[in-house]
């Protein structure tokens, strides 16, 4: 609508009269501009093939993409460095070396961010996990046992030693549990010996082949030797 004062014209447009094809296609401000949206929601509808990208003279910062991805090209910073609730429908790409301990606060991930068994070989690196990343199991470490000491272990489900103690190793044997097939063909004295009857009699009995019993001195076997034949 157009307006005439008595000296100039002046052009009226209505409300919602105007759409992007009235203006160019490069839009250049000429002064700092704010948008208020008071109680009305501002929304971006990329209903064809068309991406919203932000820009800063030519170098993409975000691209908001018709094919429901999201590019961000350098930094994202929240405000206070504190950021909500992420909720992703899809898939969240993350460089390779992107985050590391800078990133992520001490105790933020525990067992309610990693899935059950989600975390394998393809996920740690080889020599990334060392004594400092590994909980205490509550064991004094040490060398335990030897020759005459054994060992008494307590491991829990994940394999790790959770107790450890040391017993004397002792060896006993039973009354009346020897034979002569436990002991070695030849056996030999390593201080005198002395066998007391006590009352009991004492009985070779050779109930078997053609064997001997031979008593002999060892300087001179054929002096001290009496043979008892069958």
């Amino acid at each position: 609508m157009l307006y005439f004062n008595g000296s100039s014209i002046s052009l009226g447009v209505g409300a919602d009269s105007l759409d992007f094809s009235e203006f160019s296609d490069t839009l250049s401000l000429d002064a700092a501009t704010s948008i208020a949206l008071g109680a009305n929601a501002f929304t971006f509808n990329l209903d064809s093939s068309g991406d919203f990208i932000i820009s800063d003279n030519g170098t993409v910062f975000a691209s908001f993409n018709d094919d429901g991805t999201i590019t961000f090209n350098g930094n994202v910073t929240a405000l206070n460095q504190t950021i909500g609730a992420l909720t992703v429908t899809s898939t969240l790409s993350i460089p390779a070396g992107s985050i590391d301990s800078a990133e992520i606060a001490t105790d933020a991930v525990g067992s309610d961010e990693i899935a059950t068994d989600a975390v394998g070989s393809d996920e740690i690196a080889a020599g990334a996990v060392g004594a400092s990343e590994l909980a205490s199991s509550g064991v004094t470490s040490g060398t335990y046992g030897s020759s005459a000491e054994a060992l008494t272990l307590t491991i829990d489900e994940d394999g790790r030693i959770t107790s450890l103690a040391t017993s004397s190793i002792s060896a006993s044997v039973a009354a009346d549990s020897l034979d002569f097939t436990d002991l070695a063909d030849t056996l030999t004295l390593d201080a005198n010996l002395a066998i007391n009857s006590a009352g009991f009699g004492v009985v070779w009995n050779e109930d078997g082949g053609d064997s001997d019993f031979r008593i002999e001195e060892i300087q001179s076997p054929t002096s001290f030797c009496r043979r008892l034949n069958r």
